[in-house]
């Protein structure tokens, strides 16, 4: 999750700038990426240098979020099992 976070942010980042949403003070453009499309005019990517290791911890933090929420309500639903078990009640 981390590398394609840090990998594919700037490039879903960088329609901010395409589209003046916000600008950068010192960017890093990338022009010569013929297959997106990249020109002079039109570059296939402006983004900071920040940009893709914040993605990247972004992607980390989602990525053991859901273990970690999966791991909790898996272990709550054990437990109601196991409670209805003791109790003879038959679940679906």
């Amino acid at each position: 999750m981390s590398i394609a976070g840090a990998t594919l942010g700037p490039f879903l980042d960088s329609y901010h700038s395409s589209f003046g949403v916000l600008r950068y003070d010192s960017p890093i453009v990338v022009t010569t990426l013929s297959l997106l499309g990249g020109s002079p005019v039109h570059p296939a990517l402006t983004t900071a240098w920040w940009v893709p290791p914040l993605f990247g911890l972004a992607g980390f933090l989602i990525g053991w979020l859901y273990i970690l929420i999966d791991r909790f309500y898996i272990g709550l639903q054990d437990n109601d099992d196991a409670a209805a078990n003791v109790a003879g009640v038959a679940l679906p």
